[in-house]
């Protein structure tokens, strides 16, 4: 499968680095469906447009084939980057699965991931997807051999429709075919497998939902809420705001990591804010991720007056406004 949006050829980020490919995406996100560097970070993102815009079994797609021109020489040798990051999927499961299996390829543990397929993996064609990457990834590390078994995986895929709407799935065929397809050209031509920029990703990064939405006020003591989406790395804290101001910072309550993830919060008690608030997600390699609107509050103000004829000496005092993390580019 060739990829794209990962330091590939034009167009679409898909070829071969020093035949026809190019340079970078620019850094935002990849949506295997679109192959045009949309599904940035920001609320909107994270869902599957629902439907390919390039068939892999049409031609070489998009952005030219990345081969070289011509029929080439058989000893050809040329270079692919790699599998983008997933981002890595949530580590909620015991058992290996797929997604597990490319994260490792995407790290480039090639003997690692063929010794977890050979302990965990099953018959259908998303192990099988992952396991001709591995023997691609084996034969382009110099195990020649394992050229063959790629392409006996790759011939058992049939087409990409068993990866609609998982764009894991869809980075990894479209990875596959490029590679399988050259060493078909040239079969006696050495592949290098180069590293796929961090600043793209396989999944369109972005929240895509709150629980409870804006529809449902939140008031004492129900307190909770979770974001969902995907993310490039653990949340550190999340910013609320009301009318443009920071009214509170909070670090996570439970936090998952990267893709399809959820993070849960938990306002204090003593939080008084009112009204329509916007969310900020900081992440731990850097950078923010906004969602406007997303959650209503109804706890009193923000910062009431003192009333001097009725002292609450007891009752604690309104948050501090928190400092706004800046988005890195």
């Amino acid at each position: 499968m060739t990829l794209a949006g990962c330091g590939g050829g034009g167009g679409d980020g898909q070829g071969a680095a020093g035949d026809s490919g190019g340079g970078s995406s620019g850094g935002s996100s990849w949506d295997p469906w679109e192959g045009d560097g949309t599904g940035s970070p920001g609320d909107g993102g994270g869902k599957d447009p629902g439907g390919p815009t390039w068939d892999p079994r049409d031609d070489e797609g998009p952005g030219g084939s990345g081969h070289g021109g011509g029929d080439g020489g058989k000893d050809k040798d040329t270079g692919f980057a790699w599998l983008p990051p997933g981002p890595d999927s949530p580590n909620t499961n015991i058992r290996i699965d797929p997604e597990d299996i490319y994260d490792r390829l995407h790290r480039f543990e090639c003997t690692g991931a063929l010794a977890d397929i050979e302990a965990n993996g099953e018959t259908d064609k998303p192990w099988n997807l992952v396991r001709g990457l591995t023997f691609a990834c084996l034969a382009a590390k110099g195990e020649t051999a394992r050229w063959k078994d790629a392409v006996q995986q790759y011939d058992s895929l049939d087409g990409p429709g068993f990866a609609r709407g998982s764009c894991r799935d869809t980075a990894a065929y479209r990875m596959l075919k490029q590679v399988v397809d050259w060493h078909r050209q040239h079969p006696q031509g050495k592949v290098t497998l180069l590293p796929a920029s961090e600043a793209t990703t396989a999944c369109p990064l972005g929240i895509t939902n709150v629980d409870p939405g804006p529809e449902v006020v939140l008031e004492p003591p129900y307190w909770g809420f979770t974001v969902e989406g995907t993310w490039p790395s653990e949340v550190i804290n999340v910013d609320l705001e009301i009318e443009g101001a920071t009214v509170l910072t909070l670090a996570p309550h439970s936090n998952q990591c990267c893709e399809g993830a959820k993070v849960s919060f938990q306002l204090p008690e003593s939080f008084e804010g009112t009204g329509l608030v916007d969310l900020t997600l900081h992440f731990q390699t850097g950078g923010s991720m906004t969602r406007q609107g997303a959650i209503s509050i109804d706890g009193g103000s923000v910062a009431p007056s003192p009333d001097p004829d009725s002292p609450s000496p007891n009752s604690p005092s309104p948050e501090s406004p928190s400092s706004s993390f800046s988005s890195l580019p």
